[in-house]
């Protein structure tokens, strides 16, 4: 991840695939100064480039230049391959003001199923049998949430949602002839708020919910539904993957809050809040350490050793710190110096491991991760709450 063009890299970005690539192959874009790399036989696609960038922007400009590769792998090799969840799973190289850093961030889910029932008991001891309440009749915005929902591209996901959406509003507030596509969400949004709570959905502290929320979500979906010459369709060129991952679980949220309240839509199980799994995670994982082996044994959810073969596990000296990345996603996060390390280490597998010893999360590196000429390792761990039976917001 350390050279670009035969010199030094100054920021590089590993992906995983779907499926191992089935040869190799270097993609060199010279004009926009990044060159990205598929292996035979390996998980993981690289980014690299020679530009100074921010964290962030070197993540953005990284999953669209390898996107745009893998463009080229699909229609010259015949090979369709396709980044897995790039905004959550990903290792990212960088050299800043002399300093090598690497950091490797990964995603495990947390389901949680949760499910109640009420029981109307009489005086008598008898029962009263509940009649089971009716759906919602069919309208077209069940069907984009539908397609949504079962699509696993997050930017198509993302326009079947917005169609949805529209439909929905449309349908309760119909768009007039004449009304400016702008003016006519931010009527019917606020319309929809004498039921929904806007403000637990619009980014916290915002003066104006409705005008947040039509703002954020607007502003992606005119960016991904043209595809004229000067209008493009292709996604990251003009809005990020990072910022469309944040805003769909708003979108969804929205519409499914909006048919709830308008619509009588019923949806059986509870849900474990927000702050709720905060509270959890940092019960069960504040105390923590995580630990790093060369052992390259798939992660499985039966593990009970950080390695199983029993080879070396170096536990960082470090606690582990608890940060909300996003509602709903903790990230136990951990930063150690390279020196701090075993010579030579070839990290296969790190672990989230608990007070005593157990290992709580485990996540692979298939092929492993040296870390010859970094200075400082960081660990970001993520648990994602799913929250079984609601509306799915993560995809591949």
């Amino acid at each position: 991840m350390d050279t670009f063009d035969a010199s030094a890299a100054t920021g590089a970005v590993a992906l995983s695939l779907a499926s191992p690539s089935r040869r190799d192959r270097l993609r060199r874009f010279s004009d926009d100064q990044w060159e990205i790399e598929l292996r035979s036989g390996r998980d993981r696609v690289v980014a690299r480039t020679n530009k100074a960038l921010p964290l962030e922007k070197l993540l953005d400009e990284a999953i669209e230049m390898t996107h745009r590769a893998l463009d080229l792998t699909s229609i010259e090799d015949v090979e369709h391959l396709v980044t897995r969840a790039p905004a959550d799973d990903h290792i990212i190289w960088r050299r800043e003001d002399g300093q090598t850093t690497v950091r490797f961030q990964a995603v495990s889910d947390f389901q949680i199923a949760t499910n109640t029932q009420v029981e109307i008991r009489r005086a008598d001891g008898t029962i009263e049998h509940q009649a089971t309440p009716p759906s919602p009749a069919w309208t077209s915005a069940f069907r984009f949430h539908r397609l949504s929902q079962g699509n696993n591209d997050l930017f198509d996901a993302y326009r079947n949602m917005f169609l949805g959406l529209e439909a929905l509003l449309d349908q309760l507030w119909p768009k007039g002839r004449r009304e400016q596509e702008k003016v006519w969400l931010l009527r019917a949004i606020g319309a929809a708020g004498a039921r929904v709570n806007l403000v637990s959905l619009a980014t916290q502290g915002t003066p104006d919910p409705c005008d947040d929320l039509v703002t954020r979500l607007y502003d992606i979906r005119v960016h991904l539904f043209h595809a004229k010459t000067g209008r493009t369709l292709i996604p990251d060129e003009r809005v990020s993957y990072i910022k469309v991952a944040g805003a769909y679980p708003v979108l969804v949220a929205l519409w499914t809050e909006i048919v709830r309240a308008w619509l009588g839509l019923t949806r059986g199980g509870g849900v474990v809040t927000y702050q709720g799994f905060k509270l959890l995670v940092e019960k069960a994982y504040g105390t923590g350490r995580i630990g790093l082996t060369a052992d390259d044994t798939p992660p499985n959810a039966t593990d009970s050793k950080a390695s199983p073969k029993d080879m070396p596990v170096t536990i960082l000296p470090q606690p582990v710190t608890v940060l909300e990345m996003l509602p709903g996603r903790m990230a136990l996060t951990v930063k150690t110096l390279v020196s701090a390390l075993p010579v030579d280490l070839t990290v296969r597998r790190v672990a989230a491991l608990l007070p005593n010893g157990n290992p709580a999360i485990i996540c692979g590196i298939m092929g492993g991760l040296t870390l010859d000429g970094a200075n400082v390792f960081e660990v970001f761990s993520v648990v994602r709450l799913i929250n079984s039976g609601q509306p799915r917001t993560e995809f591949t």
